[in-house]
């Protein structure tokens, strides 16, 4: 059986987080975290490319080993559709393989 990624997307400080660890708690579905609070810099209004595609890549590496476990479902309060907008929203070109990965990482749901 395929893993299923339950997202929970908004903006920053919106409680995607806080979402998260409640759905943990209740039903003990796994929760790959925002990896921005430890990964990059202290101000994220300058956060470069390199930093975001770093995150990126942090992120593709936690979620395969996710779906490698065979966990039928776990959650995720970043996940590919807000690392694309965050690229989109600086005015930064999106590198093709988070495109290609979002498109091919299989089964998801959100929650917006």
């Amino acid at each position: 059986m395929k893993s299923v990624a339950i997202c929970v997307a908004g903006p920053e400080s919106s409680g995607k987080t806080s979402l998260c660890n409640s759905l943990m708690a209740r039903f003990g579905w796994p929760l790959i975290e925002d990896l921005s609070r430890t990964m990059a810099p202290e101000n994220p209004l300058i956060y470069p490319a390199e930093h975001v595609e770093k995150i990126s890549r942090a992120y593709h590496a936690r979620e395969r080993r996710s779906r490698e476990s065979g966990v039928p479902v776990f959650l995720s309060d970043t996940e590919w559709l807000n690392l694309i907008l965050w690229f989109e929203f600086k005015g930064w070109k999106v590198p093709g393989w988070i495109e290609d990965e979002w498109m091919q990482s299989g089964q998801r749901l959100y929650l917006l």
